[in-house]
């Protein structure tokens, strides 16, 4: 562990060397970026190394710390707030750039028109408030409806930096009443952990006193006694005397010194990140059951009820799907609501949607709005025409076509949606740097959640006219493509090419509908057509 931080630090030191060389804005970049992800790498396995660097003082001071800091705070503050690891590399690699360009003019104006050229948003966008870096009070220019996110989030950031006595309760002050309301919530979590507790303090205890290192969980922390023994206490036991009583170098050392006598076991700090490639373990079992024909339901029933995530919604949907609305109380009235299959695609589906928004990212809330109105567009689509796949079936098929949404790294530096201009049943305004076709993109990922290799082959072909699909799936198929197709139009307008025209032909007439139809699922699912007015850049 101490081989890891000290190496983090070396490297934040020999990337801050590049911005006083003759580098071009290229390089600049490209090792911002290569910081960003060894300090994102290291803050999940030791989040208190980047509370360390950015407050404990440091033995020599002949070059600007204000960049490193500022990057390992953006990092900590980034994996607090659950932001995706991708946006958040380029705000961390932005605010290290940004900061430690402060006093080059020719390279500011070098790399200014690099990050345009490259439509590097966060970037071009954060050296706009460069000089509230050098301002004695940056939280006098918190301004939440001049500032978009990212720059809220900067001078946030440079706030903290700059009051660099006490904890983080004492910093946050000034800062929070200049808020925003959609970051408050953010900044509560902060009060928990790191709390009143910074690596680096002197502290007492019953019995003694001695020098916090770092939190463990949320209740307990190491620290390194007078007698040289490193103890887990509960944060209860302690209280602080004095804060910043080591330097970084010191910290260093004694943290060493804790990796031969004390195993630290760094728990629940940083909210947990769920792998999306693939279908969760405790899910798997209730499938196996739900497919399993002589199943005991009420067996079945007990076990969804010990996992609240999946009960309750299950009886949240049926009290609204029943034709009384009638409210549902019991997760095995649920599930004979619905019977196994549809219970199973339900609950697939809800369980792939919470591990694709897990993390924020600024275009989140309209890649949700939009993978929302295509499964309930296809959802009404199944209730209306000749296919045999049930509602529930066309929506989870639907889930998985939007999925790549939720994981292309184009989606998530960028601000606004790029609108489809042609062929609005393909995603391919959001493919462009990208290898692969989101179709196999989507595919991999329902093999990966083990899904029947029939849905499968449905949304691969998802993208295909009608007319060249097989017809095994092609009703499926074009199904799937014309939900894409009619939430691309519905939601974000523009003239439709020729090609959606002959695809959206082709498929009222292999699914047997009418244009009369398309009006009636534009009524039903007309709750969900509207996007969020927040969309600055």
């Amino acid at each position: 562990m101490h081989s890891v931080i000290e190496d983090l630090v070396n490297h934040i030191h020999q990337t801050g060397l590049l911005f006083t060389q003759a580098c071009s804005p290229a390089e600049i970049t490209r090792q911002s970026l290569s910081l960003a992800i060894r300090l994102i790498k290291s803050g999940r396995t030791l989040p208190d190394s980047l509370l360390a660097i950015t407050s404990l003082p440091q033995a020599s001071s002949a070059h600007n710390l204000l960049p490193q800091r500022a990057a390992c705070l953006m990092t900590f503050l980034g994996l607090k707030f659950q932001l995706n690891d991708h946006y958040l590399q380029h705000l961390v690699a932005a605010t290290f750039a940004v900061c430690s360009l402060k006093n080059n003019a020719e390279q500011k104006e070098g790399c200014q028109l690099f990050w345009r050229e490259k439509r590097l948003l966060f970037f071009s966008g954060l050296l706009k408030l460069q000089k509230v870096a050098l301002a004695p009070a940056p939280h006098r220019f918190l301004h939440p409806h001049r500032l978009n996110e990212e720059q809220s989030l900067f001078i946030s950031v440079i706030s903290l930096i700059k009051n660099q006595q006490g904890s983080m309760v004492s910093k946050l002050k000034p800062v929070i009443p200049r808020t925003n309301e959609r970051d408050l919530h953010r900044f509560e979590s902060l009060l928990k952990y790191p709390g009143e507790f910074m690596p680096g303090c002197a502290v007492s205890f019953p019995k003694g006193e001695g020098v916090f290192l770092f939190t463990l969980t949320p209740t307990t922390g190491a620290v390194l006694t007078a007698s040289g023994d490193v103890e887990e206490k509960h944060l209860r036991q302690i209280k602080i005397t004095r804060y910043q009583a080591l330097s970084l170098n010191e910290w260093l050392s004694e943290v060493k010194a804790c990796d031969a006598a004390f195993k630290p076991a760094v728990r629940h700090l940083i909210p947990d990140t769920y792998p999306v490639s693939r279908l969760p373990g405790d899910l798997q079992t209730i499938i196996t059951s739900l497919h399993d024909t002589n199943t005991d339901i009420h067996k079945l029933s007990r076990r969804l009820s010990r996992m609240p995530v999946f009960s309750d919604y299950l009886k949240k949907t049926a009290s609204l799907d029943n034709r009384l609305q009638l409210p549902v109380k019991d997760v095995k009235q649920a599930i004979m609501t619905y019977g196994l299959t549809r219970v199973g695609d339900m609950l697939i589906m809800r369980a792939l949607n919470q591990r694709l928004h897990q993390r924020h990212f600024p275009l989140l809330a309209v890649c949700i709005r939009f993978a929302e109105l295509v499964a309930a567009i296809a959802s009404e689509l199944a209730e209306r025409s000749n296919v045999k796949q049930t509602p529930q079936t066309a929506a989870l098929i639907a889930t998985f076509t939007t999925a790549p949404l939720f994981t292309l790294h184009a989606l998530k530096i960028i601000k606004h949606w790029p609108l489809q201009r042609q062929r609005l049943y393909q995603l391919t305004a959001l493919q462009e740097t990208e290898t692969q076709p989101l179709p196999a993109l989507s595919a991999s990922l329902a093999k990966q959640w083990q899904q029947p290799a029939r849905y499968q082959a449905v949304i691969s072909h998802c993208s295909t006219l009608p007319a060249h699909v097989p017809e095994a799936v092609r009703a499926d198929a074009a199904l799937a493509g014309l939900s894409i197709l009619l939430a691309n139009k519905w939601l974000f307008g523009g003239a439709e090419c020729e090609d959606t025209k002959l695809f959206q032909s082709q498929a009222l007439q292999t699914l047997k509908l009418t244009p009369s139809s398309l009006s009636q699922i534009a009524g039903a699912t007309g709750y969900l057509m509207w996007l969020p007015l927040r969309q600055r850049s």
